[in-house]
This record gives structure tokens, C-alpha cells and sequence, in this order.
């Protein structure tokens, strides 16, 4: 690219860039934009809440030049206390849970992550049901909807699993005045909802 040329677009500048620094440089920006994903992630969420670098850096207890700098670098700079403390400020929270690079096993543990998030959450909520009836009230309702979305998603996840396997999944069928539920399930959770339902 020579020194003090003019493009009509930035595209062309881009294209212009690229010829010139052949596919080492296209391999090299690409590592680097693949490495951004959380500081990109970042970013959006202080720009969904239209705060700035000096917003967070107050929230953070640091400089607005610490900011700047973290959301010039990359992911694998970043460390779990900036990503922590950055979270907080634009009040969400990090959940982290580590794996082998097996896709499978990899998605069983994503899942297991979720699940226990999910054991935490509905325990805060029994938490609020105990003080207040309107609460409790919402929190039975949701109950329902909760219940019947799951046995759907794991009904739909069976069906979706071969044949074969499918033949071992134990079936419950569940029967209330609003619905009518039949949905396949392991035998641990069965049992505790015949003890449940009796």
C-alpha cells in the first residue's frame, strides 16, 4: 500500500492490504479477529447500556486508559478477574466451565454447566416465594410453563436420537387438567415423579 494514496472505499483500501501482505497477512488478521470474540462481546454489552470507557473504568475502580487498552487487545490477554469485574459493570456475571477439546464431551459438560445454573437459579427463587404470596403466586405459574417446556425440549432431543437408542429411553406420561404431557425420561427422574404425582 503505498504511503499517501487515496481509496475510494475502505473496501478497496482492505482488498489493496491484503494483495500486499499475501496470505500470511490474511492468516494473521484473521487469528487476531478470531481471538476478539469475548472483548467484542464486552464492548456490545457497555454499548448496549451506552456507557463509556470512563463509565466501566469507575465501576471498575481503575483507569479509563485500562479500559481502552482491553478493549484493544485480545482474548487470550484478557485475564479472569478483567473479564469478572468488566461483567459486573455492565451487571451481568461470567460462568466458566472447562473441557477437553472432545466436541462430545464438550457438550454433555455445557449442558451439566446449564443444568446446575438452572438448580441455582429456581433455588433463589424458592428463596423469594417464601416472603411474599404474589411472588410465590408467579413463581407456581412459571413452575408450569418451566415443566412443560423441558419434558418437550427432552422429548423432542429423544425423537431426534436414532431408533435404536430410542427403544431404551423409559417413557412417562403425565396427565393435569390443563395439558396432556407424554415425554420420555430416565429412571431416576421418573421415580421421584411418581413420588411426586402419587
Amino acid at each position: 500500500m503505498p504511503p499517501g494514496k487515496k481509496y475510494a472505499s475502505m473496501a478497496e483500501m482492505m482488498d489493496e492490504t491484503i494483495k500486499d501482505g499475501g496470505p500470511e497477512f490474511v492468516r494473521s488478521v484473521e487469528e487476531i479477529s478470531k481471538d476478539r470474540d469475548a472483548i467484542k462481546t464486552l464492548i456490545a454489552l457497555r454499548a448496549s447500556q451506552n456507557k463509556s470507557q470512563k463509565d466501566i473504568a469507575e465501576l471498575m475502580n481503575c483507569t479509563q486508559s485500562k479500559i481502552s487498552k482491553l478493549e484493544r487487545s485480545v482474548d487470550s490477554e484478557l485475564t479472569i478477574g478483567d473479564l469478572r469485574a468488566y461483567l459486573k459493570a455492565v451487571g451481568c456475571a461470567a460462568s466458566l466451565f472447562v473441557t477437553k477439546k472432545n466436541e462430545n464431551v464438550k457438550a454433555v459438560i455445557e449442558i451439566k454447566s446449564h443444568f446446575s445454573g438452572m438448580r441455582r437459579a429456581l433455588n433463589r427463587l424458592l428463596e423469594m416465594a417464601q416472603n411474599d404470596p404474589e411472588i410465590a403466586s408467579g413463581i407456581a405459574k412459571f413452575s408450569n410453563d418451566m415443566t412443560y417446556n423441558l419434558f418437550n425440549l427432552m422429548a423432542s432431543f429423544v425423537e431426534g436420537l436414532p431408533e435404536s437408542a430410542r427403544s431404551e429411553t423409559p417413557t412417562i406420561s403425565i396427565e393435569a387438567v390443563e395439558f396432556e404431557l407424554q415425554a420420555p425420561v430416565w429412571e431416576p427422574v421418573k421415580n421421584r415423579l411418581k413420588g411426586v404425582l402419587q
